[in-house]
């Protein structure tokens, strides 16, 4: 897929087919707030993407990972906006695409502030929290404000999984013209954290957050 540590735009055009340990199609690691990873989507589709090991993010990876064996560290540099396009197909019913966020899978944590360049084109249906922000402390996290998000499965969050953990905790915001729909969670429900969202559960088994879970 596509691994974005700068600023990536993507308009139209298909990432599908690839196979990574996180974010399936595309993957975004800021390294600093003066440098952080941005990824606007506003077309295009990203589809059929799988994971090794069950990791996370089939579509989308935002913000880095929970340290383990393949990646580094938690980045909470990242700004990630959904305004258009499709992130769809992301494993099956039978065969989940991964652990979690089977679309897309965010830990760009709150409470980050981030330096934009000015002459970055935004959306519209940004939160007024956001565009009322000076470029040199723009907020980070996971923005869904448009486009598709469905026919996804993972174990927790099939459509998008907001993560939590240790000292840090991610920031999601959906609104604007969004649609996340035919997801599945396909797993067990953890025994502590809170999950919400809609989209479909398996009746036996009970997975929970089938279109989106946020941690707490």
């Amino acid at each position: 897929g596509v691994t974005n540590f700068g600023i990536f735009n993507l308009s139209g055009g298909t990432i599908s087919g690839n196979t990574s340990y996180h974010g399936g199609g595309v993957y975004n690691f800021g390294s600093s707030s003066s440098s952080p990873a941005i990824f606007i989507m506003t077309g295009g589709t990203i589809s059929n993407n799988i994971l090794k090991n069950s990791e996370d993010g089939g579509g989308v990876m935002c913000g880095g990972t929970v340290n383990d064996s393949q990646d580094s560290a938690v980045s909470g540099y990242t700004l990630c906006i959904i305004a258009g396009g499709y992130i769809q197909n992301h494993g099956t019913a039978s065969a989940a695409v991964g652990n979690v966020g089977g679309g897309v899978y965010s830990t760009a944590q709150a409470n980050t502030t981030l330096t934009v360049p000015s002459s970055l084109t935004i959306p519209a249906n940004m939160p007024s929290s956001w565009t009322s922000a000076s470029n040199s402390s723009k907020p980070g996290g996971l923005y869904i404000i448009g486009g598709s998000i469905n026919n996804n499965f993972a174990g927790f969050g099939g459509g998008v999984f907001s993560a939590a953990s240790g000292n840090f905790s991610s920031f999601l915001y959906i609104g604007g013209t969004a649609l996340i729909d035919s997801n599945q969670a396909t797993n067990n429900p953890r025994p502590s954290g809170g999950y919400v969202g809609g989209g479909s559960n398996p009746s036996t088994g009970g997975g929970l957050g089938g279109g989106v879970a946020a941690q707490a």
